[in-house]
């Protein structure tokens, strides 16, 4: 009952129903590319020099360090940040395949940290990866709303410490 397995098998049995597969589907990456990456560098004015992302599907992460790295001539440095336990990590830093959770290690994030290679990840250009844990991504959350008046999931709050690190 994973919920893309589920809408698989719903749009099977659906007329007029798609599954649109946003794992492997190269349209994810395409529309980050075009939309995602072309606005963070107009609203940057271009003077960016990193973006770092959790992975879920892979087509942010992929379509915005591509469009960020084409922009700049290679300027824009793009980094993973992945939860604690994900096999991400260890495949960007040491090219391990197939990916293995490790033991004694986890994450409760939703959406994030996945175990597999994905289309859209594939195409990532990434120059590293460092991890982010649920405590401090917690702690982000907090820091935001007391600090900056903004909420916002677990998941963004990773990236904002993704950020930090890189930085």
């Amino acid at each position: 009952e994973n919920y893309a397995k589920k809408a698989e098998s719903m749009a099977a049995e659906m007329d007029n129903a798609i599954y649109t597969n946003q794992f492997e589907n190269m349209a994810n990456f395409r529309a980050h590319f075009t939309g995602t990456g072309a606005e963070i560098w107009k609203q940057t004015n271009g003077t960016i020099d990193a973006f770092v992302c959790a992975c879920g599907t892979g087509g942010t992460l992929a379509g915005v360090s591509a469009f960020l790295k084409e922009a700049s001539g290679g300027r824009v440095k793009s980094y993973l940040i992945d939860p604690y336990g994900s096999g991400l990590f260890q495949y960007v830093t040491k090219q391990l395949e197939p990916l293995q959770a490790i033991p004694g290690q986890g994450s409760k994030m939703e959406g994030v940290g996945i175990m597999r290679l994905t289309s859209n990840f594939k195409a990532a250009t990434l120059e590293g990866a460092t991890q982010g844990s649920d405590l401090e991504a917690i702690n982000m959350v907090y820091y935001l709303m007391k600090h900056e008046g903004i909420c916002m999931g677990l998941t963004g709050a990773l990236n904002l410490c993704g950020a930090v690190k890189i930085a």
